[in-house]
């Protein structure tokens, strides 16, 4: 059998570029949805915790916790910025 050796034309390159950026627009988006997810859930967690705490009379200090949930929520935030920026192919 001979083997053939062909270099890829530029139309076969640019659909391989295409694909890809494809990929990352689509990973972008799974990003926002799942970034969402997390603000969403760090902001019930921090309204339970401050239910549950005036349902049982509990004063907490803010420091104690807020940074938990906090941090969960912010790193949501920030995943959905960044998901934004990949969906419009600028990352």
């Amino acid at each position: 059998m001979a083997s053939t050796n062909t270099v890829p034309t530029t139309a076969q390159t640019s659909g391989a570029q295409h694909g890809a950026g494809l990929g990352k627009k689509i990973k972008g988006s799974v990003d926002v949805i799942h970034g969402a997810g997390e603000v969403l859930r760090g902001n019930a967690e921090s309204a339970a915790d401050a239910f549950g705490d005036a349902i049982t009379g509990k004063s907490r200090p803010v420091a104690e916790t807020q940074p938990a949930t906090d941090n969960v929520a912010q790193k949501g935030a920030r995943e959905v910025e960044g998901g934004l920026d990949a969906a419009r192919g600028r990352k």
